[in-house]
């Protein structure tokens, strides 16, 4: 034994008895493999064990003379309410009857008053305390193995082949965490198993077993089974066959593994699939199907979302006095959250241009109509072009967007005043101003982006930039609008490969023209997952 100290309480009827016993203890031996052993007193069965609890003791010495001087019940009840400490009994046998039966449960030895020594006070105290020990070790290392056998997702099983049937089936330890039966379940009830299996698996289940029989090589095989407490468990059940000398199957080993989490993830997953292709497919409504026809001007736009729903949008809009509003918007980040947003805003958007004319006065409107429901470290960026297309000019506002770009008939680049704001959603008391209006010329093209356009780079390589973007677009100027968004996004998407664009992609290209563009009779063109018009 450790040289601890040993906490060791004596119940006797006075004190005299009680000095008694602590002379005997401490006059024992002092050996280094013994402990120290620091005594405690008390004199009623009534103070215990609840005077102990802030300091439980090692072992209780209890005198019988204490059981034969209090009433019968209390005995009981000092016996029945301990919690573990072991009790060394000293005194005279006659004493026990009263409460016998408690007294099994707890004591752990008993010292004849005639035989009282030292030695033997000492050494039962140390062997009440090593017992105690070892139990409670034992206890802890049958939780642990509990523990163990609970955490097991898995078992095997043998089942023994004669004549090409099967004859016994032995059903390893684990299956009483995996299926809730013991294997001794499954020798009692032969047929246990199979019942245990989903009823429409049944069918599938013995045409493998018949299959396996017949020598053949199987596939693992996933089904349902019902666990014993009712709960629907899915099984990977996988089987290896074993032949005799000459070659007959004689027995198969099997490994039953529960996949249920698995199974629960993968219908998870398909079920959040499927509700992000419906999102999917209510955000492609969205977004403009066609361009609106503008004698004089080439007018297209793209959506590429590097989710299956992105938070970046665009939209052509009809405004008072025959105005039309070019609108491209991204929300914070991208997925579902995102696209909320951006769904949002379109809607308020449209009912506002119905209203108010001039883009600064909506893009405030809306600030305050959307800033009480967006949730914290959310905001979306906009742009707003007003475009007089009788007049060939264009007003732009921003709220926290990259600004508009346009191109010159020789790609030159022009300077376009955009007065800069925040976006929406960062401050509820926001106030947007448009910039002057812009003439535009023939040839020009003005472009509107997200920046996901070019923030893409390649592992280890910078990002592409706007510069790099405008060349880009320099390159394809002689083609149509809807061309031009097609070839860019191709390039910036080589740009950042093998990496795939971990942002939204929007772009929208107006183009000035000397004469009327007749409609194309498309109602747009499909690039993976995006919606454009051309």
């Amino acid at each position: 034994m450790s040289t601890d100290v040993l906490d060791v309480v004596i119940v006797a009827p006075d004190a005299a008895e009680t000095a008694l016993m602590m002379d005997m203890l401490h006059d024992g031996p002092s050996l280094a493999e013994h402990p120290r052993i620091e005594l405690r007193c008390q004199y009623s069965l009534a103070e215990g064990p609840l005077g102990w609890i802030a300091s439980q003791p090692d072992a209780v010495l209890l005198d019988l003379r204490m059981l034969r001087n209090a009433e019968p019940a209390c005995g009981e009840r000092f016996f029945e309410s301990q919690d573990g400490t072991p009790i060394i009994l000293v005194g005279d046998a006659e004493t026990l009857d009263p409460c016998v039966k408690a007294i099994d449960r707890v004591v752990v030895d008993y010292v004849p008053r005639s035989q009282l020594s030292g030695p033997l006070l000492r050494r039962s105290v140390l062997y009440a305390v090593e017992l105690q020990r070892a139990r409670l070790a034992l206890l802890l290392s049958e939780h642990r193995y509990q523990q163990l056998l609970g955490s097991i997702n898995s078992y095997t099983y043998s089942v023994e082949v004669v004549d090409g049937r099967s004859t016994s089936t032995h059903h390893g330890p684990g299956c009483l965490a995996t299926t809730g039966y013991a294997p001794s379940d499954y020798a009692a009830d032969p047929f246990l198993w199979f019942r245990m299996i989903h009823p429409e698996d049944r069918p599938m289940i013995l045409q493998h077993l018949a299959r396996l029989e017949s020598g053949e090589r199987v596939s693992p095989i996933e089904h349902r089974i019902r666990h014993r407490d009712g709960t629907m468990r899915w099984i990977r059940n996988s089987a290896i066959p074993r032949y005799d000398a000459v070659g007959h199957l004689c027995r198969y080993d099997g490994l039953l593994e529960n996949i249920t989490e698995r199974k629960d993830a993968e219908l998870a997953l398909r079920k959040s699939e499927a509700d992000l292709l419906a999102a999917r497919d209510v955000q492609q409504h969205l977004l403009p199907h066609q361009s609106p026809v503008l004698p004089g001007y080439e007018l297209a736009g793209a959506s590429f979302p590097c989710e299956t729903v992105g938070g970046d949008y665009f939209d052509f809009v009809p405004m008072l006095d025959d105005q039309w509003g070019i609108v491209i918007a991204d929300g914070t980040g991208h997925g579902l959250a995102a696209a909320l947003l951006a769904v949002e805003l379109q809607a308020t958007l449209r009912t506002l241009v119905q209203t108010y004319r001039t883009p600064a006065k909506i893009l405030t409107l809306a600030n305050r109509i959307l800033f009480p429901s967006m949730p914290d470290a959310f905001f979306i960026t906009v742009l707003f072009a007003r475009l007089d297309a009788r007049n060939r000019t264009c007003s732009f506002t921003t709220a926290g967007h990259p600004p508009p770009l346009i191109l010159d008939t020789h790609g030159r680049l022009r300077k376009v005043p955009t007065p800069t704001a925040l976006p929406l959603g960062i401050l509820e008391s926001t106030v947007f101003s448009s910039g002057p209006s812009v003439r535009l010329n023939v040839g020009d093209v003005v472009l509107l982006f997200s920046d996901g356009m070019y923030e893409v780079s390649p592992p280890g390589g910078k990002i592409l930039g706007v510069d790099a973007l405008v060349d880009i677009v320099r390159r394809h100027l002689d083609q149509p609008a809807h061309e031009i968004i097609r070839r860019v996004h191709e390039e910036v998407v080589a740009h950042g490969q093998p990496n795939k664009p971990q942002d939204d992609m929007t772009f929208v290209v107006l183009k000035v023209r000397m004469t009327p563009i007749p409609a194309n009779p498309r109602a747009g063109f499909s690039l993976g997952s995006s919606r454009s018009c051309p």
